[in-house]
């Protein structure tokens, strides 16, 4: 039995349905027959995607049960690839409807008539410079701030319930800077068993040293209270080749989550940082959940600019 059949009997076991195995069978096949080996390297698996998945209607569940087969081998560099092509999904559309609800109809076909973006599996390369145009269209209708709270929303539609303990608990603290500082220790832990495990978080893979990085910096993913302000500081996307890289600009690139620009970073015109703010309505949601409104938030530091690291300030209700 050959590692692929060894597979789809693992997915059987855990309790796939039929169609799942008959498209896992169909999409690993059709890999191994396009690389003609068994190996899982970063190279094959972009090019595969954007030749073989890219447009398809099923593109996410076939993107899916490559990330799946991509784990269960251990191969890294290709399953953080894959979970971030999907991180393109839906966002575009949202921030469409998004602009509607806030500016209306006439706004949105300003900006989105005859855009074109990449479609979901095509190379993380080609989108940056469909998102330059996509922002240079956005800031010919609409005035700066009104674009930023336009891609300041909750594109990646994560459902705010999933922050109901944690609201509770600072409901019960009545204290906001002790429940951040609760609420880094509890991140810390799930860090650390991330690393004792090596499983997936996110994107990411943790390392000892990752976990003991954020552990001394409470701002990384939780954020500092400042005033009227929580100061976030994102994760890096590869933070243990963060803390290593001693080269600015591949730092920067480390850095960036982004999808839809992080290649940019490598080129000499990286995508417009005011494209971050989209990252910044991901990093307030959990605020907006706790205070029950659509916050304000402040990019103040940003890879696709220069920066080390993308940092947000989220302002907090009066």
């Amino acid at each position: 039995m050959n590692s692929i059949e060894s597979y789809i009997q693992i997915l059987k076991q855990r309790g796939k349905t039929d169609s799942t195995l008959e498209l896992a069978s169909e999409v690993l096949g059709h890999y191994h027959e396009f690389v003609r080996d068994q190996a899982m390297s970063l190279e094959s698996v972009r090019s595969y995607c954007a030749r073989h998945i890219a447009g398809k209607p099923d593109a996410a569940d076939r993107i899916v049960v490559l990330f799946w087969y991509a784990d269960h081998i251990k191969s890294k560099e290709s399953g953080t690839y894959l979970v971030t092509l999907l991180g393109t999904l839906g966002v575009i559309e949202s921030q469409r409807r998004r602009l509607i609800r806030l500016y209306g109809e006439e706004a949105s076909v300003q900006v989105f008539s005859e855009l074109t973006m990449p479609q979901l599996g095509s190379d993380l390369d080609a989108y940056p410079q469909a998102v330059t145009n996509y922002l240079q269209r956005m800031a010919e209708v609409l005035e700066p701030g009104s674009c930023q709270k336009v891609l300041a929303g909750n594109h990646h539609e994560v459902n705010p319930e999933a922050f109901r303990e944690d609201k509770e608990l600072w409901q019960q603290s009545g204290d906001l800077d002790e429940f951040l500082k609760q609420k880094h220790q509890r991140l810390v832990a799930r860090l650390q068993e991330h690393a004792d495990t090596g499983k997936l978080w996110f994107e990411q893979y943790i390392t000892q040293e990752v976990v003991d990085y954020v552990k001394e910096h409470q701002e990384i993913q939780t954020g500092i209270r400042q005033g009227d302000r929580i100061i976030v500081s994102k994760i890096p996307y590869n933070p243990d080749a963060w803390l290593k890289e001693s080269d600015p600009l591949l730092k920067r690139f480390h850095a960036c989550h982004c999808p839809f620009t992080r290649f940019s970073i490598l080129t000499e015109t990286p995508v417009p940082d005011l494209w971050c703010y989209c990252s910044g309505g991901f990093t307030k949601l959990f605020f907006d959940y706790l205070y029950e409104r659509d916050l304000e938030v402040e990019l103040i530091e940003s890879v696709l600019s220069g920066g080390e690291s993308c940092r947000f300030a989220i302002k907090l209700p009066d």
